[in-house]
């Protein structure tokens, strides 16, 4: 994969600690890793607030937080910023949270196969 690692890393924190943010005490959030075609597949899946009920657009805009009920400080940048990195990256994020299931984030991003 070519880009910017920094970015990158960055915009995976963004996410990850998204996840961590708005799960409960003491659940797991996991991250699975795979390959699809040439394409790298980050999951990152939790068991706290879900974006069920179309609040998954509104992470991805800018200043603006989906009304969970709770408070975090945050500045609504995060997963605004993440979306950018990996769209310039060629890459997507596709955050879905099916009502009580907590919720999954999808990194899609395309490797460069080295083998000759």
């Amino acid at each position: 994969m070519q880009g910017d690692a920094k970015r990158l890393m960055q915009a995976f924190h963004n996410v990850l600690d998204n996840a961590i943010r708005y799960s409960p005490p003491n659940t797991e959030v996991a991250v699975n890793v795979k390959t699809v075609g040439g394409e790298l597949l980050i999951s990152v899946s939790d068991h706290g607030i879900d974006m069920g009920g179309g609040e998954a657009h509104v992470a991805s805009k800018v200043f603006r937080q989906a009304d969970w009920g709770i408070s975090k400080r945050t500045n609504g940048l995060d997963l605004t910023l993440s979306l950018i990195f990996f769209e310039l990256h060629g890459g997507t994020l596709n955050i879905t949270g099916p009502t009580g299931e907590g919720t999954t984030a999808d990194i899609l991003i395309p490797v460069e196969n080295n083998q000759k």
